[in-house]
């Protein structure tokens, strides 16, 4: 498992990618690589108004 921390935007877009932990293997650089690689995310709401918000995810990786 890679923990993976970035910033969502208000309009969803995503930056400041970073890994938590790094298990080894390369796979905390795949896992910030997926992240950027990935859509749009939906922004997060307060008092109905749209807001940047940091967002920690947990990524599982299986090698074969």
């Amino acid at each position: 498992v890679v923990s993976v921390q970035f910033i969502v935007d208000r309009e969803g877009n995503i930056s400041e990618v970073q890994s938590l932990n790094d298990p080894g293997d390369g796979l905390a650089e795949e896992a910030v690589r997926i992240i950027k690689k990935g859509p749009k995310w939906k922004p997060a709401e307060q008092n109905g108004r749209k807001v940047i918000y940091r967002h920690n995810q947990a990524i599982n990786i299986r090698l074969e």
